[in-house]
């Protein structure tokens, strides 16, 4: 009768919630979770590369290859000290670095940015750890040498910000250094001038 339709009906459309919902919480690798036009902010870190004078670190992929594996992202952050919004392009190459899948992605010569090396420890479609293997900050390096700690970030999708999965923040607090760890997202500071970028 109309009351058993009522409950598969009701079946149905919960089985189709938790459906999308289970998607996002698939596990996927680096190079499946930057598609074109991605957007992932940066919301804690355990490393400090500009002394606090920037914050609301966001990535876009603007340009992504299937041949080559290679993406480019717009990096766009927030110069507290002049109150501006900054930008750089970057391009990296992926890596199948343990026949896990491509989870490791190096800047390429031709990229703009700093010189750079990232690893995916995490990535589900809303949520990613991204450890920061090296990088070269205008002759700063970090982690700078002979320094063993596991350098991360959580990049999360603007609109899955403070719903990230489990999966996603346990990742960062079991395999990354938990000594210093630094919010680089205020949504007031953030979505402030964002217009403008």
């Amino acid at each position: 009768g109309a009351m058993a339709n009522y409950f598969c009906f009701l079946l149905v459309t919960s089985l189709l919630f938790l459906r999308g919902d289970a998607k996002n919480l698939e596990n996927i690798t680096g190079w499946e979770l930057l598609q074109n036009g991605t957007i992932l902010q940066q919301t804690l870190r355990n490393y400090d590369n500009t002394n606090g004078t920037t914050t609301c670190p966001r990535a876009t992929t603007v340009n992504r290859n299937n041949d080559t594996y290679q993406v480019t992202e717009q990096l766009d952050f927030l110069n507290r000290t002049s109150g501006n919004w900054t930008s750089f392009n970057s391009t990296f190459q992926f890596y199948n670095e343990t026949g896990q899948g491509y989870n490791l992605m190096n800047t390429t010569n031709s990229s703009g940015g700093p010189p750079a090396s990232y690893r995916f420890l995490y990535a589900d479609y809303n949520c990613t750890v991204m450890q920061l293997v090296f990088a070269n900050y205008s002759g700063r390096i970090l982690p700078p040498p002979n320094d063993t700690r596991v350098l991360c970030g959580i990049w999360v999708k603007p609109d899955a910000i403070g719903y990230e999965s489990t999966a996603c923040n346990n990742t960062f607090y079991a395999h990354c250094n938990t000594t210093s760890v630094y919010s680089v997202y205020n949504e007031t500071e953030c979505k402030r001038s964002v217009t403008s970028v």
